[in-house]
């Protein structure tokens, strides 16, 4: 979603910051992705980076005050989200 909103946006260049350490390594192609329900989404996430001009992206733990921010923002769209349906 956050890869789309930037599109929209026309940036040409994006950077994730993200809590799990599997998807950003997969993406900067350190890890293998195995996982044959992974493999779509993975080649999904590569196509839509690769329409920017450059993109950064790096990992977070879940601890960092950024992520437990994101998370609650995320919660309360999501809540709000429910309430009107």
């Amino acid at each position: 979603a956050g890869i789309e909103a930037a599109q929209q946006l026309g940036a040409d260049q994006v950077e994730i910051v993200m809590d799990s350490e599997l998807v950003v390594n997969h993406i900067l192609g350190k890890y293998t992705v195995k996982a044959a329900n992974l493999r779509p989404l993975y080649e999904q996430a590569l196509v839509e980076l690769a329409r920017f001009g450059t993109y950064r992206i790096r990992h977070v733990p879940r601890e960092n005050p950024m992520i437990k921010q994101a998370d609650a923002l995320v919660n309360q769209e999501l809540d709000i989200c429910t309430l009107r349906h």
